[in-house]
C-alpha cells in the first residue's frame, strides 16, 4: 500500500477545471511519447485536472491482475500519465465506462454480463450486479492500492435490470420472479421512468413501469455499490475523491455523504440542450448533494464543428459559472481542433479559473428561493415539470438570481435568510412543506405562488389546507375551459373547425399597484383550468375571472362575436399582506401555452416577487438585457463583491449552430454595499466603471459576449 501524504487534501476540488479523456480512435497509445502528448495537451487548455479511463474496450491500460493489457501497449500507460500530471501539478482522476463499447472484450466474452430490458434486449451498458461488477470493483482495488490518484469517477449507474442475475437475485430476495409482476407492472396507469433507467450508448433511457419491489431492489443495488467503492477509497487511498455520475433526486440525497463530488450528466433527451434548464438541473443536483461540487460538462468535439462549434462550448461553460458549477470539458479530441479555437479554449479556461480562485471563499448572495417538488420529477422527466422549468427559465431572464430549495428539506430557519419563496407547484405540495411556507409568511417571510398542474387535486380538502387557510379561501372550486369544444352541448349542436378554437378564460387586471403598473384593465386569456375561490379580507385581487356564457356558445349559428362575459367568477390572482406578504396565481402561470395567450402575465409576476421582497437585492441589474445571466458573491471577510455575468445566446442548441455571439451592453448594476466600494476590475478583459456613489453604488459594464466577471472592493 502507498504511503499517505497528509498533505493532499480534497480542497483543490472548488478550483478544479477538469478534463474527461480517453485513448481516442486512431491514437498510437503505445507509443513511448503518447502519455507525454495527453498530458501536454491537456495543460495547454488550462485544465488543472485530468479525468483519464482506466481502460479501452475492455482492456486494462496498465499492468492488472483483472484485465489483459491493451493490444500492442508494453509499459504501464497509466502509471506514466499520472506521474508527468503530478509533475505539472494537475491533479489526476480515473475513470471506469460501464458502457459496451468501453467493455468491449467483457460483452463479447460473457454477454450474459450486459444489461437488459423487459424483453431481453440489450441497453447498451453492462449490468454491475452482474460478475461485471466484482470485475470492475477489482480494478477500483488494483488503481486505489498501486498508484497516487487524486480522484476516481463512475460514469453510469447500471446496478439493476432484467439480466439473469438481476432476476436471479429479485427471486432470493422477494421470492418471486421479475415476471411474474407483468400484470401489475401493465395496470399502471401513467408510465414512469424506472430506476433502472441508464444512460445507454445508443443515447436514451430503458423505461419501465415500476412496483414497489423493483424499486427496493435498485435502491439496494445502489447501496452495494457504492458502499462497495466507499470502502475501497477509505481502506486503499482516502484522501481520493470519490465522483459518480447518473444518480439524482432521493438517491443522490441519501447518498450524498458518500460522493466527494457529482457529474450529473444531463444530455438533449433530458433537457433539450436548452441552457437554463441545464443550469436548474445543475442546481437541483447540488442542491440534492447537500453543495458538493458539481461539474458542468461542455462537450467540445472538433471532428463536427456543426454539431459543436466553440461558440456553444463556452456559452455552456459560462452559463454555468453562473450557478456554482465547475467547468468540466468532455470529447476534446487530443488530435483534432483548430488552432484558433484551441487558443480560444485556453483564454476561456483561464478566465474560469479565475473566477474559481475568487468564489472559493466568497458567499453566494441569494435572496430568492424557488421551490422544487420532487412529486412533479416522476411525471415530468423531460423538463423535470413544466412550471419549474419555466419558472426557473423567466426568473433567470430577469436576472434574479434564485437557489433552489428542495421541498423535502424544507424549515423555517433554513428559509429565512430568504427575502421571498417562488413556488411553481402548489397543488402537487406535500403538506408538511406546506405548513412550513404557511409558518414562514407568518413569521414575516414572502411567498409567490402558482397552483401550477392542479391535476388530481382534493378540492375538498383544499380550504383546510395551511397555505389556503392563511389566504382565507373558502367556496373552492375548479374551473375554466381551455377551448370551446368543452362548452356544453356545443359539440352536439355542430362541428367547430380547429382554427376557430381559441381560449375564452378571460381575466381582466384590476390596478392595484406596483404589480398591475401600466397593466390595469388589460384582458388575459388562460387555457387552463384554474382555482374559482373567495378569498380572505386581507387578500387584495389582481386577476378577475370572468364567467362564460355558455347558452351563447350553444346557440346557432356558431359566431365567436357572440362570446360574452358573464359575472365576476373569482380572482385568479390575490396579492396578501400580513405579518409577510403572499401573491397567489390560481392558475399555472408558468405554462407555455399559457403564457402565450396572456403576455402580460412575466411582467406581473416579475412585478409580483419584487413587492413580496419588500426590499431591493444588495445587488441587482438595472439595465439589462434578457439574455444576460448573472450571479453575485461577497467575500467572507466582507472585503470585495464578485459578480459573474455571462450570455444566452439561445435557448435551443440543437436547432442551429452557435457560431456567433454578439456581445450586450451596456450594462448597469447596482450595489447596496455592506463596506466601502471605490474600484471595479473585470476578470475577463472588458471595461467597467464606477459611475455613482451614495447608499447605492452603480457601476456600468461596457459589453458581455460570453463570460465576464467583476471585482469590486
Amino acid at each position: 500500500m502507498l504511503a499517505m501524504d497528509n498533505a493532499n487534501t480534497k480542497d483543490w476540488l472548488p478550483t478544479a477545471i477538469a478534463n474527461l479523456d480517453w485513448i481516442n480512435g486512431g491514437e498510437p497509445y503505445w507509443e513511448q511519447d503518447y502519455a507525454a502528448f495527453k498530458v501536454d495537451r491537456q495543460a495547454s487548455f488550462n485544465t488543472n485536472f485530468l479525468m483519464f479511463s482506466a481502460h479501452v474496450g475492455g482492456y486494462a491500460v496498465y499492468p492488472s491482475d483483472i484485465a489483459p493489457m491493451a493490444p500492442r501497449l508494453k509499459s504501464d500507460l497509466l502509471g506514466r500519465i499520472i506521474d508527468l500530471a503530478h509533475e505539472r501539478k494537475m491533479k489526476v482522476g480515473i475513470y471506469w465506462l460501464a458502457t459496451t463499447p468501453s467493455s468491449a472484450l467483457q460483452a463479447r466474452e460473457h454477454p450474459d454480463w450486459q444489461q437488459r430490458q423487459r424483453d431481453q434486449t440489450t441497453t447498451g451498458c453492462m449490468c454491475y450486479t452482474s460478475p461485471f461488477g466484482r470485475h470492475t470493483l477489482g480494478q477500483v482495488s488494483e488503481v486505489l492500492e498501486r498508484y497516487e490518484v487524486d480522484a476516481i469517477y463512475f460514469d453510469q449507474m447500471p446496478v439493476a435490470c432484467y439480466c439473469a442475475y438481476c432476476r436471479d437475485k429479485f427471486r432470493k430476495r422477494f421470492g418471486i420472479d421479475m415476471t411474474a409482476l407483468e400484470k401489475e407492472i401493465s395496470a399502471k396507469p401513467f408510465r414512469e421512468v424506472s430506476s433502472f433507467a441508464v444512460e445507454a450508448e445508443r443515447g436514451g433511457h430503458s423505461l419501465a413501469y415500476e412496483t414497489e419491489q423493483l424499486q427496493q431492489f435498485t435502491q439496494e443495488n445502489t447501496d452495494w455499490w457504492v458502499q462497495n467503492v466507499r470502502a475501497l477509497v477509505d481502506q486503499h487511498r482516502p484522501v481520493c475523491a470519490y465522483g459518480q455520475g447518473k444518480i439524482w433526486g432521493a438517491q443522490l440525497r441519501h447518498h450524498r455523504k458518500q460522493f466527494d463530488y457529482v457529474m450529473p450528466e444531463v444530455m438533449w433527451w433530458t433537457v433539450g440542450w436548452n441552457l437554463d434548464y441545464l443550469a436548474l438541473h445543475r442546481q437541483i443536483c447540488s442542491t440534492f448533494s447537500g453543495g458538493k461540487v458539481c461539474f458542468d460538462v461542455a462537450k467540445y468535439d472538433n471532428t463536427n464543428i456543426e454539431r459543436r462549434p466553440m461558440a456553444e462550448v463556452r456559452l455552456e461553460m459560462a452559463n454555468g459559472l453562473t450557478v456554482g458549477s465547475n467547468p468540466l470539458l468532455r470529447e476534446m479530441r487530443s488530435a483534432d481542433g483548430a488552432e484558433h479555437d484551441q487558443a480560444e479554449l485556453a483564454m476561456s479556461l483561464d478566465q474560469a479559473r479565475q473566477v474559481l480562485e475568487m468564489r472559493r471563499n466568497a458567499v453566494r448572495i441569494c435572496r430568492t428561493a424557488l421551490l422544487h417538488c420532487p412529486a412533479v420529477d416522476r411525471l415530468a422527466v423531460n423538463d423535470m415539470g413544466q412550471s419549474l422549468s419555466n419558472g426557473y427559465q423567466l426568473l433567470r431572464q430577469h436576472q434574479v438570481d434564485v437557489d433552489v430549495v428542495d421541498e423535502e428539506e424544507l424549515a423555517v430557519d433554513n428559509l429565512k435568510k430568504y427575502n421571498v419563496v417562488v413556488v411553481p407547484e402548489y397543488a402537487n405540495m406535500s403538506l408538511a412543506s406546506e405548513q412550513v411556507l404557511a409558518q414562514y409568511v407568518s413569521s414575516g417571510g414572502s411567498v409567490v405562488a402558482t397552483i401550477g398542474s392542479s391535476e388530481g387535486v382534493d378540492l375538498n380538502e383544499m380550504e383546510n389546507r395551511p397555505l389556503a387557510r392563511l389566504l382565507g379561501m373558502s367556496d373552492v372550486s375548479l374551473g375554466g375551459w381551455s377551448s370551446v369544444d368543452m362548452a356544453p352541448s356545443l359539440s352536439e349542436t355542430a362541428k367547430i373547425p380547429a382554427h376557430t378554437r381559441r381560449p375564452f378564460n378571460y381575466a381582466q387586471v384590476g390596478s392595484f399597484d406596483p404589480i398591475c403598473t401600466g397593466l390595469a384593465g388589460s384582458v388575459m386569456n388562460f387555457t387552463e383550468p384554474y382555482l374559482e375561490a373567495v378569498y380572505g379580507s386581507q387578500c387584495i385581487p389582481l386577476l378577475t375571472a370572468r364567467g362564460i356564457d355558455f347558452a351563447k356558445v350553444s346557440m346557432q349559428p356558431f359566431c365567436r362575436r357572440m362570446f360574452w362575459p358573464g359575472a365576476d367568477i373569482c380572482t385568479m390572482a390575490v396579492a396578501y399582506e400580513g405579518a409577510g406578504r403572499c401573491v397567489f396565481f390560481a392558475a399555472p402561470v408558468f405554462t407555455d401555452e399559457l403564457r402565450r395567450w396572456a403576455v402580460d402575465l412575466d411582467p406581473m409576476i416579475i412585478r409580483a416577487i419584487s413587492w413580496a421582497k419588500r426590499e431591493e437585492d444588495e445587488v441587482s441589474m438595472v439595465d439589462a438585457p434578457r439574455a444576460l445571466r448573472t450571479a453575485s458573491y461577497v467575500d467572507e471577510d466582507d472585503s470585495q463583491y464578485l459578480i459573474i455575468l455571462t450570455h444566452h445566446a439561445t435557448n435551443d442548441l440543437r436547432g442551429t449552430a452557435v457560431r456567433y455571439v454578439d456581445p450586450s451592453g451596456p450594462i448597469e448594476i447596482t450595489i447596496k454595499p455592506r463596506f466601502e466600494l471605490s474600484q471595479v476590475d473585470c476578470l475577463c478583459g472588458g471595461q467597467a466603471e464606477i459611475i455613482e456613489q451614495a447608499d447605492r453604488v452603480q457601476v456600468r459594464v461596457e459589453s458581455v459576449r460570453y463570460l465576464e466577471a467583476l471585482r469590486v472592493r
